[in-house]
Parts: structure tokens; C-alpha cells; sequence
């Protein structure tokens, strides 16, 4: 595969989830007019340099690490592609340290979160999801219930509850609204916050299983867990 053939736009989604950056350059010194332009080439000079020469070097390094690495996770070799094997292969956390100035590297902070993840090291994959600069219509809200996940495990409920609701209410759409809020409405019936639950369920059944003939067995469900946790209200408020 050649480096044009390495899509890196956006990861492989792992469900079980780059902003542009711009730089500005103001001069207001009139009286350093000639002397600010003399600098302003050698900035742009420099930049181009940067851009050119070490960015778009470390672009197509990067790229070629992670597509060799994406290739062991697809093939379920999950440390090596996590952690690499300090020779031939670098591992995602490794391409995200050394090119994450670039789309390679923004990539494998994702792809490191995941991995972490699977391994139960949930603070660690927290600090590469505030790292990865989720873009797209899918990724920043997958983004937010992977971090959603991530404070769940640590029994960090009420953050794990804003981020489940955060991507829903981002993604706005039948596949993955319903997914986080519901996650969203079992913390809360565990938290005891009932009230919150029940609303959770019903945004579900007004906002998007609101065709019966092709959502059915999914409001069924809902209806069911909507029962129950309405009981429990219930049952609190005597």
C-alpha cells in the first residue's frame, strides 16, 4: 500500500467513539513597519520550512507506523499494537507520543484509548481521549461516551452521566442517541435518581423510537425498563 492509498482522516470505531488548529500573526508597531516585515518573511520562512519539510515528513512516517499497527489490531494482536515491540513496530501510544502533531498521531491517541480500555486502564485511556482532537459527524461524540465509559468504571457516576448525554444529545440520531441514554438512565437508577432515569427513557421514546413498525422490539424494552424504574419512584416517594 503507498502512502496515498493510508486513509487517516478519521479510526476504526470501536463502539463495544482534527479540529483545525490556525496561528495568526499580528504586528501593530507602525514606527517598526519595515522591521516587522523583514520579520514576518523570516517567520514565514520558517513555517513553510516546518510545514514542508518536518511536518509533512513526520506526516508520512507517522502514517506508515500506523498503518502497520492498525493491520495487528485488525488481526486482534492487541498489546503488540498498543505497546509495539521496540523494534520494527511501533505501538499506537508510541506514534502518538512521536507524531502527534499530526493526523497519525491524533489518530493513535484514539486507537490508544481503546486498546486501554480493553486492558482496564481507564485513567490512562482518559488522558489519551483529552488528547485525541475527535472531528467528524460520529467521532467527538464517540469520543464522549468512551470517556462516559471510562469514568463509569472508575465509579465516577455524575461525569460519567454528563459525557453518556453529551453524546447523545450531539448525535442526535436512532443509532447512538438511545445507546447513551440509556447508559445514561441505568447510572442514574443505580444512583437512586429515579426521576432522571425516567426522563432519560422517555427522550428515548419521543425523540427516536417514534416509528413503532421499525422500532417495536427496541420501545418494548424501554417501555419495560421505563416500568420499573417509574415503580421504584414510586416506591421512594411514599
Amino acid at each position: 500500500m503507498s502512502n496515498k492509498d493510508i486513509h487517516t482522516d478519521e479510526p476504526i470505531v470501536d463502539v463495544s467513539s482534527a479540529i483545525s488548529k490556525s496561528e495568526k500573526f499580528f504586528i501593530e508597531n507602525k514606527k517598526a513597519l519595515s522591521t516587522a516585515g523583514i520579520a514576518l518573511i523570516a517567520i514565514a520562512a520558517i513555517y513553510l520550512f516546518w510545514q514542508k519539510v518536518v511536518v509533512e515528513k513526520q506526516s508520512i512516517e507517522g502514517n506508515e507506523n500506523l498503518w502497520k499497527t492498525e493491520e495487528l489490531m485488525s488481526k486482534d494482536s492487541l498489546k503488540l499494537a498498543l505497546n509495539g515491540n521496540n523494534k520494527d513496530v511501533l505501538g499506537f501510544e508510541e506514534i502518538a507520543q512521536e507524531y502527534g502533531s499530526t493526523d497519525a498521531g491524533n489518530i493513535a491517541h484514539y486507537y490508544s484509548a481503546v486498546l486501554l480500555i480493553k486492558e482496564k486502564k481507564y485513567e490512562e485511556a482518559i488522558e489519551h481521549l483529552e488528547d485525541y482532537d475527535a472531528d467528524g459527524k460520529m467521532m467527538p461524540h464517540l469520543k464522549n461516551g468512551l470517556l462516559g465509559d471510562c469514568y463509569s468504571e472508575l465509579n465516577d457516576s455524575e461525569k460519567a452521566i454528563k459525557k453518556y448525554v453529551a453524546a447523545a444529545k450531539g448525535a442526535g440520531n436512532v443509532l447512538i442517541s438511545p445507546y447513551y441514554l440509556t447508559k445514561a438512565a441505568i447510572l442514574s437508577e443505580q444512583n437512586g435518581d429515579f426521576d432522571a432515569a425516567v426522563s432519560y427513557y422517555e427522550e428515548i421514546n419521543s425523540q427516536y423510537y417514534t416509528d413503532p413498525a421499525k422500532h417495536a422490539m427496541e420501545k418494548q424494552k424501554v417501555e419495560k425498563a421505563l416500568g420499573i424504574v417509574k415503580a421504584k419512584a414510586a416506591l421512594k416517594a411514599k
